[in-house]
């Protein structure tokens, strides 16, 4: 059907769109944690530094990227979703169609 190729191209660049974004949050989680402001794990004058507490303070520098993947990821979701509907209601269009054309068959020839 019609209404599939642009639910595809939707699911396509919502997927596009997706991995964009994670790689823009990944990129930047990696530079942080790189970064010479970034918390050491260790114990350092008596004052221990947890994973937790390094992955909290990175995380909170990425809460906008964080965001944005999380908004793609729900976008290319939704077009999934959407392409899966139009997918379905094609094939119970078929069905009805290949129902009435039976029918139909079947009474060739008759009186009603």
């Amino acid at each position: 059907p019609p209404a599939l190729e642009p639910a595809g191209k939707d699911l396509a660049e919502a997927a596009d769109a997706e991995t964009d974004a994670e790689l823009a949050r990944d990129s930047a989680r990696d530079s942080l944690l790189l970064d010479p402001a970034c918390p050491k794990c260790g114990t350092f004058d008596h004052v221990r530094v947890t994973v937790a507490e390094r992955d909290a303070w990175v995380n909170s520098q990425i809460t906008k990227l964080e965001r944005e993947y999380r908004l793609a990821k729900r976008a290319r979701e939704r077009a999934e979703n959407r392409l899966r509907i139009l997918e379905r209601q094609g094939g119970i269009q078929q069905s009805i169609a290949r129902s009435v054309t039976e029918t139909y068959r079947g009474t060739i020839g008759r009186q009603w």
